[in-house]
C-alpha cells in the first residue's frame, strides 16, 4: 500500500511539473510573438514595457492624460512663437498646423511679423512685397480661435529694428548712423513711428489681450549726440538723481508700454536688458507695474544665466512673468535641422526651474506660461537657419514635453502618432535622442514637412561626404593641395584615384538643386539653399578642373 501511495504521489508531481512547463511555454510564446510584432523593448530589461510600442484606442489615451501630468509642473499657458523673418510660411500651411499644435498642448501663438505685416497709409513701404494681407491675417486669427489658441502679436520697438531703420526714410531715427539695429529713444519722430506701428498692429489684433514689444538686445544705446545731451541735461539739474543709459532704456520702454497699456492691452517685454540692472533702478522706474516680463534662455541649465537674486527681483517687481525656451533657431546661426536633444533638455530645465521658483518661500514667481521660440534667423541681415516645416518634429516633441511634463513612454507614443510614424521608426525618447539627436529617420513618418526634411537630410549627407573629401584631398593629399590646383601641376593618375569616390557628386548636386526647387518657393531656394550649396558645387567644379 505504501508503495502504491508513493507511486501515485510521484505521478501527481510529474503531472504538475508538465502542466507548469506547458503554461510557462505558452507565456514565453505569447511574449515572443508580442516582441516580434513590436520590437520596441530594447534598452533596459527593467524598463522594457516603457519601450514596448503598443497601440490603444483614443478614448483610452485621453483618460490617461491626467495620470501623465499627475504630480508634475505644467506651465499654465504654452505659447508657440512663429518667426516670419526671411522665411514666412504660406498661411494655408501655417493654418494646417494648428490642429497638430492644439493637440500637442499649445494654448497661444506668438506671431512676429516684422515686415510681413500689411502696414498701410504712411507705413505702406515698410511691408515686404510678399507681405500678408489684412484678409490673410483675419483668416489666421479665425483659424487660431477655432483651434482654441489665442494670438499675441510681437512688434520690436527698440532693438532689432533693422526692418524699418534700413530704409532711407527712417535712417535718421537710428541710434548710430552706421548701424540700423536700434532706434534712438531721444530723437523727435521715434515715438511717433512706434505709436503708428503699434496702433495698426493692435487694430488688426483687436481680440488679443497681450502685445509683445520686444526690447531685447539693444546693442546701440545712449551714444548719439541727442542721447548724450539728454543725459547731461538731466544730470546738471539741481537735486536730480544720477541719470545714465540704463535709465534711458527704462524710460523708453515705459513710454512704449504705457501707450500699449492705454489701448487696453497688456505689454510683454524680453528680460535680458534688465538682468544686470540694479534692482533699485528697475523699482524706481515703476516699469513692473505696466509690463509683464518674458525671461528667455535656450541652454540646458537655466541657472547658469538667471540666478536667485534675479528671480527675486522679477517676482517682486513685475506684475507677471513668462519663461521662454526654444525649439529651433537657437543652437547655431547656420543650423539647418534642430538638435532636438538640446531643445528637450532646455524644456526640462525650464520645467524644473519654473516648478522650483513658483514654490519658493520668498517671493514665489507667478509664472503666466512658457513660450517656445522658433527663430528663422538671428537678425534681419543674417542668413536663414532652420526652416519651420523641417522643424515641425522638434516643435511637436518640445511642445508635448512642456505640456505633459516630460518625455515618458505615453508622451513618446503621442508624438509618434501626431507625426504619423510607422512601426519601424523608433519612439522618440531621451535614450533615442542621445543616439540620434537630429532624428534623421523621421523620413519614415508622414508629417507635414517631411519632403523638406528629406531634402535637408540629403543635403546633410552630401555635405558630410564633401567635408570628408575636402579634408582628405586638400589637407592630406600631396597631389591636390591648393598649390597643385593653383598651378595645375599634379599627377593625373593620382588625381583620378583620389577622386574616384566623388564621381557621383556632380549629378548629386544637380539632383539636390532640382529637389530644392521642387520643394521650396523660389525665394527660399535663393535665401536658404544657394548659400549652403556652394561648397558642394565647388568640390564638383574642382574635380572637373583637375
Amino acid at each position: 500500500m505504501k508503495g502504491v501511495s508513493s507511486k501515485r504521489k510521484l505521478q501527481l508531481l510529474l503531472l504538475l511539473l508538465i502542466i507548469s512547463s506547458v503554461l510557462c511555454l505558452l507565456i514565453i510564446i505569447k511574449r515572443k510573438k508580442h516582441e516580434k510584432l513590436t520590437d520596441y523593448h530594447f534598452f533596459k530589461d527593467d524598463n522594457r514595457f516603457f519601450w514596448d510600442k503598443r497601440y490603444v484606442d483614443s478614448n483610452e489615451e485621453e483618460t490617461k492624460v491626467e495620470e501623465i501630468v499627475a504630480g508634475k509642473y505644467i506651465p499654465p499657458r504654452r505659447v508657440v512663437h512663429i518667426d516670419m523673418k526671411g522665411a514666412p510660411p504660406r498661411l494655408s500651411y501655417l493654418i494646417s498646423l494648428f490642429p497638430i499644435l492644439s493637440k500637442a498642448g499649445a494654448t497661444d501663438l506668438l506671431l512676429e511679423y516684422e515686415d510681413m505685416f500689411p502696414f498701410w497709409g504712411p507705413l505702406a513701404n515698410i511691408s515686404a512685397r510678399n507681405a500678408y494681407t489684412i484678409q490673410d491675417i483675419a483668416g489666421l486669427l479665425h483659424a487660431a480661435k477655432e483651434n482654441n489658441m489665442t494670438v499675441i502679436p510681437l512688434v520690436q520697438t527698440f532693438g532689432h529694428m533693422e526692418w524699418v531703420l534700413k530704409l532711407e526714410r527712417f535712417k535718421h531715427l537710428r541710434e548710430e548712423p552706421h548701424y540700423p539695429g536700434s532706434v534712438c529713444p531721444s530723437r523727435e519722430g521715434t515715438m511717433d513711428l512706434l505709436r503708428l506701428v503699434l496702433t495698426q498692429v493692435m487694430e488688426v489684433h483687436a481680440g488679443s489681450s497681450h502685445l509683445h514689444i520686444g526690447c531685447d538686445e539693444v546693442f546701440q544705446l545712449g551714444s548719439c549726440s541727442q542721447c548724450v545731451q539728454r543725459i547731461n541735461k538731466v544730470n546738471t539739474q539741481p537735486g536730480s538723481a544720477y541719470y545714465n543709459t540704463r535709465m534711458l532704456f527704462l524710460d523708453h520702454v515705459k513710454a512704449v508700454a504705457s501707450f500699449v497699456n492705454r489701448k487696453g492691452k497688456t505689454p510683454i517685454m524680453w528680460d535680458d536688458m534688465l538682468r544686470n540692472m540694479p534692482r533699485s533702478e528697475i523699482k524706481d522706474s515703476s516699469l513692473g507695474n505696466i509690463v509683464e516680463l518674458m525671461v528667455w534662455s535656450y541652454v540646458d541649465n537655466i541657472d547658469t544665466y538667471i540666478d536667485y537674486s534675479t528671480w527675486r527681483t522679477y517676482s517682486e517687481l513685475f506684475r507677471g512673468v513668462w519663461a521662454a525656451s526654444a525649439f529651433k533657431g537657437a543652437t547655431g546661426e547656420r543650423q539647418h535641422i534642430p538638435d532636438i536633444l538640446s531643445h528637450v533638455r532646455n524644456q526640462i530645465s525650464w520645467l524644473q526651474v519654473m516648478e522650483r521658483e513658483s514654490q519658493h518661500e520668498v517671493d514665489p514667481v507667478k509664472f503666466k506660461g512658457l513660450a517656445l521660440t522658433g527663430w528663422s534667423r538671428y537678425d534681419h541681415f543674417a542668413v536663414l537657419c532652420e526652416l519651420l516645416p523641417a522643424s515641425l518634429p522638434s516643435l511637436v516633441v518640445n511642445l508635448m514635453v512642456a505640456s505633459l511634463g516630460g518625455l515618458q513612454f505615453p508622451v513618446s507614443r503621442r508624438i509618434h502618432t501626431l507625426l504619423g510614424c510607422d512601426n519601424i521608426k523608433m519612439l522618440i525618447s531621451i535614450e533615442e535622442l542621445r543616439r540620434n539627436p537630429y532624428q534623421w529617420d523621421l523620413t519614415r513618418c508622414s508629417w507635414s514637412g517631411v519632403r523638406l526634411f528629406t531634402l535637408v537630410a540629403n543635403y546633410n549627407l552630401h555635405r558630410t561626404e564633401v567635408d570628408r573629401l575636402h579634408s582628405g584631398v586638400v589637407e592630406r593629399s600631396a597631389w591636390m593641395s591648393t598649390w597643385n590646383v593653383r598651378h595645375s601641376f599634379s599627377s593625373p593618375w593620382r588625381v583620378k584615384e583620389i577622386m574616384k569616390t566623388s564621381l557621383y557628386l556632380p549629378q548629386a548636386v544637380r539632383e539636390l538643386d532640382t529637389q530644392a526647387r521642387r520643394v521650396l518657393p523660389h525665394f527660399l531656394v535663393v535665401r536658404w539653399f544657394t548659400h549652403r550649396a556652394p561648397r558642394l558645387f565647388l568640390a564638383s567644379q574642382q574635380r572637373r578642373s583637375l
